[in-house]
């Protein structure tokens, strides 16, 4: 597959910003601020983000004043982790991590070999953020379509005996295909059916391209759901589309993606008002059973806690202030998938930063899956689990239920911390929208 034919550039040297994904490890990035929808750009498989696509694209969207985003898989370039230990679930895994904590607003995925079927992943996780996707000579299911049938009978040896084989590569050194990287490609093959995905597509690619068969993006056209598929095929085109022949059709395709109509812009926060208080108490007798909630055995009255609202009433965040730490005491929205949860949270972290408060902390129940996955993918980690403590709750609030999400028993307090003060936190929230937006 594609290797990374690179640009010595100033932006290409430039020092990339780092996101901690895990104790261990980090993603280089690099991201430039502009106006929405931003770009964000997927890699190819081996490659980096300093090819000569990942800088065209960002050049180009300086000039628009358009957001954009670029950044290198686990193993790849300036980022943590051996390239070997890589798969596809674990390389859109990283991209969900910077669609989630580096990133803003509706996007423009673009994604370039493999890159085109992480885009699909991500378009397929964050359908709410997504606004399109450009293929660039997408190579979704390569695992299984093409290094498979074309491994020669000693690399199927190797395969077995150790493991991996070593790939040769027209683009540079060889590279190991492992059974790993093979495995979990089955599991997230696309081209076998359907794929639910709505949004605006293009897909371009070379009919010159040695590596992945035009006709791959013709199979996909047919297999996506979206009624506003184009396919654009670069007669004399290699798999790289790099050269600057290739790059303005690109860069054409973008500009017809960035002028379509975007979904609902990311909802709006501020203080709440007095106009708020009826529907304050409404919300939290709806969502809480009353304005009391009881968090690690202490009643708090959440409708007379500070508290930020969203939108037209769409989301509301209570919260308390102790020194230099805080707590996060109630998140609820009302219209979920659109962003209100996120949006609060990032607004609610900037306030508390200019309070001095250098910890956020929320507390969620052991049914609440969708709040452990909301609160992790943004940050926080799990501190402290209280086992037995929903039952003391119930002593001071009856009312709670015994038996909670997914059919789940409630008797456990499941703790969640948050460093404000973190090197990447500033970055890490600010609208992003996510369709597990749910109360805390």
């Amino acid at each position: 597959m594609e290797g990374a034919a690179s640009d010595t550039g100033i932006a290409a040297l430039s020092e990339p910003r780092f996101l901690q994904v895990a104790p261990d490890r980090r993603l280089a990035y690099h991201r430039l601020e502009g106006g929405a929808p931003a770009v964000l750009f997927c890699g190819g498989y081996t490659s980096d983000m300093t090819g000569t696509k990942a800088l065209a694209l960002e050049r180009w969207c300086r000039a628009e004043g358009r957001g954009y985003v670029r950044f290198d898989y686990g193993g790849h370039g300036r980022s943590d982790g051996r390239f070997e230990d890589g798969t596809i679930g674990a390389w859109a895994e990283d991209a969900l991590s910077i669609v989630d904590r580096a990133t803003a607003g509706p996007l423009i995925v673009a994604g370039s070999s493999m890159g085109g079927w992480i885009m699909l992943l991500l378009a397929l996780a964050r359908s709410d953020r997504v606004h399109a996707l450009l293929g660039i000579a997408a190579a979704p299911d390569f695992t299984e379509d093409l290094l498979l049938p074309q491994a020669t009978e000693e690399q199927r040896r190797d395969l077995d005996r150790r493991g991996f084989w070593m790939q040769p590569s027209a683009y540079g050194s060889p590279y190991p295909v492992t059974a790993a990287l093979l495995e979990d490609g089955r599991r997230h093959l696309l081209l076998r059916g359907p794929i639910a995905i709505a949004c605006p597509v293009h897909l371009l690619h070379g009919q010159c391209d040695p590596d992945v068969p035009w006709q791959t993006a013709l199979r996909l056209a047919e297999r996506l759901r979206s009624e506003d598929v184009t396919v654009e095929l670069v007669k004399a085109g290699d798999h790289r589309l790099s050269t600057e022949a290739d790059i303005a059709p690109i860069t054409a395709a973008l500009a017809r993606l960035a002028g379509l109509p975007t979904s609902a812009a990311v909802p709006s926060v501020r203080e709440k008002g007095a106009g708020d208080q009826r529907w304050i108490e409404e919300l939290l007798a709806e969502r809480w059973g009353s304005r009391v909630v009881v968090v690690h055995g202490t009643s708090y009255d959440a409708a007379a806690l500070p508290a930020l609202v969203a939108g037209q009433q769409d989301g509301l965040a209570t919260y308390r202030i102790d020194g230099d730490r805080a707590e996060l005491v109630t998140l609820d929205s009302r219209a979920p998938g659109r962003g209100c949860g996120t949006a609060l949270l990032a607004a609610l972290e900037e306030k508390l930063r200019t309070c001095g408060v250098r910890e956020l902390c929320v507390t969620t129940t052991n049914d609440n899956l969708d709040a452990l996955r909301f609160y992790q993918r943004r940050g926080f980690h799990i501190a402290a689990v209280r086992c037995g403590a929903v039952e003391d709750a119930r002593r001071l609030k009856p009312s709670i239920p015994k038996l909670g999400r997914h059919g789940i028993p409630i008797s456990d307090e499941i703790e969640l911390r948050l460093r404000l003060d973190a090197p990447d936190r500033r970055a890490a929230h600010a609208g992003l929208r996510d369709s597990s937006d749910s109360e805390g």
